[in-house]
Parts: structure tokens; sequence; C-alpha cells
């Protein structure tokens, strides 16, 4: 399919109907039930974690491998092999196609983890922008946590001052 199809398709920003309804017992999953199931998978993601690190070899590269693509694989493989991970089987959730509700595969599936990945870290990155740039534009280096708590860090000066 060349560009020419894509660019011919509806758009998925569109506020046209899905091309696909869900039969009358599914609904189409909001963003509460969808953070709940990624926040019982993040319990697996902490648990898989804590495991690498107690038992995985002790130079730091293959840690961090395992710690990236542990996770990862799991997304990958139980989105194409289960339609979701256990956690949104656990609460009813399951990805479709958006085209024909069938199973989505491989390609699919690298596709949305590479998004879901980019939506992540860009989130973090923003959030922490928010959160941490009055760090470096206050002259008492306050983040907004400290605002809002009334807080301020210090540490320990290099050389003493001369005052």
């Amino acid at each position: 399919m060349g560009w020419s199809e894509v660019d011919a398709r509806p758009s998925a920003w569109a506020a046209s109907a899905p091309l696909w309804t869900p039969p009358p017992d599914r609904r189409f999953a909001g963003i509460a039930w969808r953070g709940l199931a990624l926040g019982l998978d993040s319990v697996l993601f902490v648990a898989y974690s804590w495991l690498v690190v107690t038992i995985a070899p002790r130079p730091l590269g293959p840690i961090l491998g395992l710690l990236v693509a542990g996770p990862m694989v799991y997304l990958l493989l139980t989105w194409v092999i289960l339609g979701g991970t256990p956690a949104m089987r656990l609460m009813g959730l399951r990805i479709h196609r958006a085209a024909d509700g069938g199973p989505i595969g491989y390609r699919t599936a690298a596709i949305r983890l590479l998004v879901f990945v980019a939506t992540v870290l860009g989130s973090v990155l923003i959030v922490g922008l928010v959160l941490f740039l009055p760090t470096v534009l206050d002259d008492t280096r306050r983040a907004i946590h400290d605002r809002v708590a009334g807080t301020v860090v210090t540490r320990r000066a290099l050389r003493a001052s001369r005052e």
C-alpha cells in the first residue's frame, strides 16, 4: 500500500464514527479502564524489575537491557497472542483492529508499542519539564512540588562562604 492510498483513507483523528462498531455486549474502553489495567500490569513490571535486579548478572548493560526489553516483549506478545495483557483480559478489555474488529498481528502490535512508548516517554518529559523547570529559573531552585509542600532542597557547599 502506497502513501497515496493511506492518505485517501479517513483520518483516525476524524470525529466520524469508527470503521468497526463493537457488538452489543462490548463498549469502547475509556481512560479509566485502560489506566487501571496499565496500573495492574505495572505491578507485574515492578515485580519483574525486582527479579531482574536481584538475580541478573552484575554488569549494568545486561540488566538495563532486560529491564527495557522484558516489558516491551510482554506487551507485544500478550497483545498479539491474548488480544491484551493479562490485566486487560482480567478487566474484560481486548484490543481489536479498528477496521473490522479482528485480532491484531505483530506488525500492528509493534507500531502500537512504539507509539505507546513514545507517548509515555513524551508524557514523562513534559511532566518533568513542568515540574522541574522552576528549579532552573528560580533563585531558590524550588520545583513545583517544593512550592506546594512549602519545602526547599539544599546541598552541602563545596567551599565555605567568605562572607
